[in-house]
């Protein structure tokens, strides 16, 4: 969606997302401009300076993936599926082309494979028009924010839950995957946790 991140209405929307959630990262709670003192594995010490962004909780898929879904949708809505597909005209006039096409050798799965392929070719304009209504519709649900399909998280956070990280809920500093060696938090808190009970 990066159409719409330079878009006015976006920038507008996200503000008012921000402000409507209390301004803090649901995760970590910092707040927009707060300096962070971060402390890396070898011990240095950098300063972050915090700035909030909006995570959609479920993307919104746009590209080949989409256009090949919406594609597939099409085929089945004006072919049918399974049995209503092979006693469909269109389809098997569409299968005897394709076995022309192929010869004799060729196999029921190659017949179907090349007689899909026709259709997708002769039906380009339409899946590209229903193609193009998804999009239009895909960019105005990604600018309705609300609480449902949206939270507003640190670029820190941001980050890590794209890698499936958690906030470790003792430091409330670093971050961790759940694991069966770490279940509840970060590296450095588990180590502390284990030197403390020898």
């Amino acid at each position: 969606m990066s159409s719409v991140y330079g878009t006015v209405a976006w920038r507008e929307a996200r503000a008012r997302f921000i402000e409507s959630q209390g301004g803090r990262c649901m995760m970590c709670g910092r707040t927009e401009g707060e300096i962070v003192e971060i402390t890396d594995k070898n011990g240095k010490t950098k300063s972050v300076k915090i700035s909030l962004s909006v995570h959609h909780k479920v993307p919104v898929p746009l590209g080949l993936k989409a256009y090949n879904k919406i594609a597939n949708q099409l085929f089945s809505e004006t072919l049918g599926k399974g049995s209503k597909r092979n006693s469909n005209p269109e389809w098997l006039a569409l299968k005897e082309e394709a076995a022309e096409a192929l010869g004799p050798l060729a196999t029921s799965r190659e017949v179907n494979k090349y007689a899909k392929k026709l259709w997708m070719q002769r039906n380009k304009a339409l899946i590209q028009k229903r193609y193009k209504q998804y999009k239009q519709q895909a960019r105005i649900d990604y600018t309705n924010l609300t609480p449902s399909n949206a939270v507003v998280l640190c670029q820190r956070c941001h980050l890590a839950r794209e890698k499936g990280m958690l906030l470790c809920p003792v430091c409330k500093t670093y971050y961790y995957k759940p694991s069966p060696k770490y279940p509840a938090g970060c590296y450095r808190c588990n180590r502390k946790r284990m030197e403390a009970e020898k």
